[in-house]
């Protein structure tokens, strides 16, 4: 092989490289990033209004949880709403004699369906 060929193989890959990683970006433009807390409290109806429960401690000898980037307790308040449960992927609040649930994962609507219905048609 000769230099002028094997400079032409280099200057492909290299263009061929180039142009993979915007090809990648583009592709996930629309997913949500994993690592942020679940947003979905506020906006989906899964508790308060402005609440967003980021995250959850529980363990034999303490439970709490971060709420806005502040840390509770059972008992305590925020926004005028009591925290009467702290759960490990939720917090119960109370207020004004009703309870809501701030989740800290999305609920999850699993569709059932038969092992027949997973095979490809053409085996069926």
């Amino acid at each position: 092989m000769d230099k002028g060929h094997l400079y032409r193989v280099v200057m492909l890959l290299l263009l061929a490289c180039a142009g993979a990683p915007a090809h990648a970006s583009d592709s996930l433009a629309g997913l949500a990033d994993p690592t942020r807390p679940y947003a979905g409290n506020a906006a989906s109806g899964h508790g308060h209004a402005g609440f967003v429960l980021q995250s959850t401690l529980v363990s034999p000898l303490q439970r709490m949880a971060v709420i806005n980037g502040r840390a509770f307790t059972v008992g305590a308040h925020i926004g005028g709403a009591e925290i009467v449960r702290i759960h490990s992927y939720g917090v119960v609040l109370s207020r004004a004699g009703k309870r809501r649930l701030l989740r800290l994962l999305p609920k999850l609507d699993i569709e059932r369906r038969s092992d027949e219905s997973m095979l490809p048609a053409a085996i069926r």
